[in-house]
């Protein structure tokens, strides 16, 4: 099954020196919320992975760092566009931003019960209640 995790820092910051200075394939994208960055994408094999299946090592420069802050380490097909890495990678961010929304302003880490009704039930309401918010947002907001 295909994954997409993070890599520690310490792990890729001495391929990030040397590929940041060699890697041709880097490519400008905009964010939903405006931030540009840089990729390299290397193909690495995990040292004690007993597979030993070759991986896509994407590393990622924000705009003005001077060294990659993040990479990320995933085993999708190694046929998949690097374009298509990008929007995986930063759909995870957009992901993470709704759920951090969800529990600090509508409580979706708010539920005590101990049945999964009532858990079912909570999350549900509370995916309304964000479906509403971005409709007011839409709303407030025309393109």
């Amino acid at each position: 099954m295909p994954r997409l995790d993070h890599v520690r820092k310490g792990r890729a910051n001495s391929l990030t020196r040397v590929r940041h200075r060699r890697s041709k394939r880097t490519q400008e994208v905009d964010d939903s919320v405006l931030l540009s960055a840089r990729f390299a994408f290397v193909r690495v094999r995990v040292p004690q992975d007993p597979r030993q299946e070759l991986l896509w090592l994407v590393l990622e420069w924000r705009d003005g760092e001077a060294t990659a802050e993040r990479a990320h380490l995933t085993s999708l097909p190694l046929h998949t566009g690097k374009h298509h890495l990008i929007y995986l990678i930063k759909e995870r961010w957009r992901t993470e931003m709704v759920y951090r929304e969800m529990k600090q302003e509508l409580g979706l880490d708010h539920y005590q019960g101990r049945r999964w009704q009532g858990w079912h039930h909570h999350v549900s309401v509370v995916l309304c209640c964000y479906a509403f918010v971005v409709a007011m947002r839409q709303r407030a907001e025309p393109p």
